[in-house]
């Protein structure tokens, strides 16, 4: 005898995909959660599921794109959702995370996280993704900075001022005097790589040139000296040498 046929309900459709993202979200790993939502949002499943399903898909790749830096695309990913996944809850909540980044506003970040109201795979998501909020943001310090604030970098990492002093003595960045000096370090500098060579000659020339340009009366001089200034620079420049 033949079995009736009967039709898989959406929910149970949909539960394979949606399980992906919330797998990955329950355990933290936010790179896996937000390439599982973005495989979803470009699959027809996406465009019959309920507007809070697609909502927690866009929170997870808005998300996932904080944890990368990717702000830009964060945006997007809120913009092209549609108008009844914005106003879910999980996509509300990732895109005020969102905006916080966006305005440059680390403090209010971290400081919104622990009170997040989202679902708990994307709650575990957004925690996961702050560890790396913080740790993105204190490889730019390290960076970009020779000296900053103790108190300004505990607020850029929403931890506490002991902790932040911690932290920054573990990576072996000075500490002292209420400010924190990072280890003056190029990711992209090799160990022993020479300095770059300064023409100090075409410097003096180009000063000369400046200077003849500030007396009226040496105008035709200042030409003849700006060429020569400016051919000695291009050529230093050809060369790979460092000018400044």
């Amino acid at each position: 005898s033949t079995r009736p046929s009967r039709s898989i309900p959406p929910s149970l459709r949909h539960s394979g995909a949606m399980l992906a993202v919330t797998t990955a979200g329950n355990k933290g790993d936010v790179a896996a959660m937000g390439r599982a939502a973005a495989r979803l949002e470009q699959s027809l499943e996406y465009l019959s599921m309920k507007a809070g399903d697609q909502g927690t898909v866009v929170g997870a790749i808005i998300v996932a794109e904080l944890a990368q830096g990717g702000l830009e695309a964060a945006r997007f990913a809120w913009r092209r959702a549609g108008a009844k996944a914005r106003e879910s809850r999980d996509a509300q909540t990732a895109w005020e995370l969102a905006k916080c980044l966006w305005r440059h506003d680390n403090a209010a970040f971290f400081a919104a996280v622990p009170e997040v109201a989202c679902s708990a795979a994307l709650k575990s998501g957004i925690r996961a993704a702050a560890q790396q909020v913080r740790e993105n943001t204190l490889q730019v310090v390290g960076r970009a900075y020779s000296s900053i604030a103790l108190a300004d970098l505990a607020s850029r990492t929403g931890l506490s001022v002991e902790a932040t002093k911690e932290e920054a003595v573990r990576r072996g960045w000075a500490v002292g005097g209420g400010f924190v000096r990072p280890a003056a370090a190029s990711a992209d500098a090799s160990p022993g790589a020479a300095a770059p060579a300064v023409d100090v000659a075409a410097l003096d020339r180009l000063t000369e040139y400046v200077c003849a340009l500030e007396r009226p009366s040496a105008a035709p001089d200042a030409v003849a000296v700006g060429e020569k200034a400016l051919t000695a620079v291009a050529q230093a420049r050809a060369r790979g040498e460092q000018l400044a």
